[in-house]
Formats: C-alpha cells, structure tokens, sequence
C-alpha cells in the first residue's frame, strides 16, 4: 500500500499497481478506515506480483556471498 504525496512518488505508486505489488490509495481521500481495510485486503490476498517478487528476492544469493565479491573488487 502506497499513498503518493507528490514528486515521483505518483509515478512509483502506479508503478507498483501495475506490477501487481499493492495498492495506491488517494492521498486526499483516504481514511484510517480506509487504510485499514486495504491493509486487511493486501494481507487476506496478497497481489499476484507478490509471489514473484518473493522468488526473485529469494534467488539472489545472501549477504555473506556478497562480502567476498565485494572485497574482490577492492584489490
């Protein structure tokens, strides 16, 4: 859930509807109320985006891995 205030915040707040990764609400028209229950949605069904995100981020190889490669290219 995102809620775009201005800059390029309006942009990534598309973007993440269009990727399937959450919601925007409107920033003038939204409500606790309404926060809440888009929280509650998101986390009963999480966007289809979600899952493949998850995937992605669990491939890449952890912190510890990325040290050496790091310190390699110091030499």
């Amino acid at each position: 859930m995102v809620t775009a205030l201005g800059a390029d915040q309006l942009l990534n707040a598309r973007r993440v509807e269009a990727l399937g990764l959450g919601r925007a609400l409107d920033p003038v028209a939204v409500t606790p109320a309404g926060i809440a229950g888009t929280v509650a949605d998101l986390l009963a069904a999480p966007p289809p985006g979600v899952a493949a995100l998850r995937a992605e981020y669990a491939a890449l190889p952890p912190p510890a891995a990325t040290v050496p490669l790091l310190a390699a290219l110091r030499r």
